[in-house]
């Protein structure tokens, strides 16, 4: 595993972001969480169910990197609830879009036994784009007041959105300006501190602006590995007997 040349980048990237912080004022626990996040490497996000299986139970990756935390960022289909949740050292599903899920994941989770509570977050479509995911910004309040209410196995920490991928990155992006006020009438509402609400928006062409307006959680796989190949298959497995039953997500 060539880890050299991607810490060069994340360097990079944290000095971005920590001037971002500077100019925007912040207090120092806000660049501490930053150098955590980006020099440590031990939280991975994932888009695909079966990936993030696979490298989750690797022995090889358990074995080297005994703190890694897992991050699920894509979209989650109820019959892969349980495979996600069966996942060590899950850190946080990231979207959580609808009442179903939610109570999916809360009864999982229970029946799983576990210790602590399950992180999760609210995805938000502050797009209106069809093909992707995430509850309409109307039903936020109350998909939030549920999963605070209803679900006691998970702690909810914040809101999430995708948004547009090809959004002008000289001109401020509207999801996030959409993300922000969300979370300003969710707290209103359900008298939560901004604080206990984290924000989950921007990726590699536009997380600087992102961290300006608030984002505690930037995705920026492409700026530090370079843009992904094929999509991801499972190695052939030889000489094992054994069969991979595992679902096609499409």
């Amino acid at each position: 595993m060539m880890l050299v040349p991607c810490c060069g980048k994340s360097a990079l990237v944290l000095q971005r972001l920590l001037r971002i912080c500077l100019q925007e004022s912040c207090v120092p626990a806000g660049l501490n969480q930053a150098r955590q996040v980006l020099t440590r490497g031990d939280h991975i996000l994932h888009i695909e169910v079966l990936e993030l299986c696979d490298k989750a139970h690797d022995i090889e990756i358990q074995g080297q990197f005994d703190d890694i935390k897992w991050h699920f960022i894509g979209h989650l289909q109820r019959n892969k609830v349980s495979k996600v949740l069966a996942v060590p050292h899950l850190f946080v599903i990231e979207t959580v879009d609808s009442f179903g899920l939610a109570k999916a994941v809360n009864d999982t989770w229970q029946r799983l036994d576990k210790q602590s509570h399950l992180k999760v977050m609210v995805q938000i479509n502050t797009s209106a784009e069809e093909n992707k995911s995430g509850c309409r910004p109307d039903e936020a309040i109350q998909l939030v007041k549920y999963v605070r209410e209803k679900c006691p196995n998970l702690d909810l920490i914040g809101l999430m959105t995708i948004g547009v991928y090809d959004h002008d990155p000289s001109t401020t992006n509207p999801d996030f300006v959409a993300l922000v006020r969300i979370r300003a009438e969710v707290c209103k509402d359900l008298d939560i501190s901004p604080n206990d609400l984290e924000l989950s928006m921007g990726m590699s062409a536009d997380y600087e602006q992102a961290v300006e307006m608030g984002s505690t959680n930037v995705r920026v796989g492409t700026k530090i590995f370079g843009t992904r190949g094929k999509p991801y298959t499972r190695p052939a497995i030889k000489d094992s007997g054994l069969q991979d039953n595992s679902d096609d997500e499409h």
